[in-house]
Parts: structure tokens; sequence; C-alpha cells
């Protein structure tokens, strides 16, 4: 059995979680995937990076990144556990945005 590592946004909402580097939404719908700290869409798209504070966060001044492998849709998982709400964290510096920023 593989580990869950629950994301946040900036305001301590529980957006998504990963599982066997597979990222889904907090509804259990596959969003994506992620090659080291390297986040891309379903459809391969570059979309930024999974920070040490569990946030997905993009540069808005970087060019996309090409992705290694092609993705295949995954068996969704049962959904795990709800992890407790946790404080807002710090802000951003201004060309980092937090791509779940308005989820709550």
């Amino acid at each position: 059995m593989s580990a869950v590592r629950y994301i946040f946004n900036t305001h301590g909402a529980h957006v998504a979680y990963v599982k066997n580097d597979k990222i889904f939404t907090a509804d259990n719908r596959w969003y994506g995937f992620k090659q080291g700290n390297f986040v891309f869409l379903k459809t391969r798209k570059f979309v930024g990076y999974l920070r040490g504070d569990d946030r997905i966060v993009k540069n808005k001044n970087e060019l996309p990144r090409p992705w290694h492998f092609p993705p295949f849709e995954p068996f969704l998982p049962s959904r795990p556990m709800l992890p407790p709400r946790r404080s807002p964290m710090t802000r951003l510096p201004s060309e980092y945005e937090d791509i779940f920023e308005t989820a709550t």
C-alpha cells in the first residue's frame, strides 16, 4: 500500500492528494501526475511544482517544461481519509502563484 500525500492551498484547505505519483482532486478526480517535484496535468501540460509545504505552485515567468512519458489513466483509488484543515500558509513570492488558490 502506497502512502498518500495531501495537497493544500495557501488558505489551508485540502484540495488534492498524491498517490503513486498520480494527483487526484479532493473529490477523487484524476488531475495529473508528478515527476520529481514537477507537476503535469493529465493532458501532459506542465503546471508547476510540488513544494515541500504541500502546495502546487507555478512560476508565472517560466516557460513550459516538456514531459518525459505519456501518462496512463489510472484506476481511481479509494478516497483517503480527509486531513484536518491547515492554518493559512505564508504568501508566495510575487513571481509564483498557487494553482489551487481559489479552491476552498
